[in-house]
């Protein structure tokens, strides 16, 4: 697998940290909300972590649909190029030469 500066791998990585960074917060609030047993959902520590996890969650949501998004517009990308140098390819085929190296 390349990782060279183009190929994508640092960015997945990074999405990846992303991921688990929002996952943890998510959980660690989860995990204080059960610990502090509120008596009340109207509590303000309880609406202040349910308004984090809100966050996390659509923080999560939001980030991967654009990567989604973004995947797909590469791929689409990717063939365009692939069409057009088969394209350049063939019209140097049909005038005689190719210029392939030696």
């Amino acid at each position: 697998m390349p990782t060279g500066p183009d190929s994508g791998v640092s960015g997945h990585v990074n999405q990846v940290y992303l991921i688990v960074l929002l996952g943890s917060i998510a959980l660690a609030g989860a995990a204080d909300i059960v610990f502090d047993a509120p008596t009340t959902w109207r509590d303000p520590h309880l609406l202040l972590e349910g308004g984090v996890l809100a966050f996390c969650i659509a923080s999560a949501a939001w980030l991967g649909r654009g990567w989604m998004r973004e995947r797909r517009s590469l791929e689409r990308l990717q063939e365009s190029l692939a069409s057009h140098q088969n394209d350049t390819v063939r019209r140097q085929i049909g005038r005689g030469y190719v210029g392939w190296p030696v």
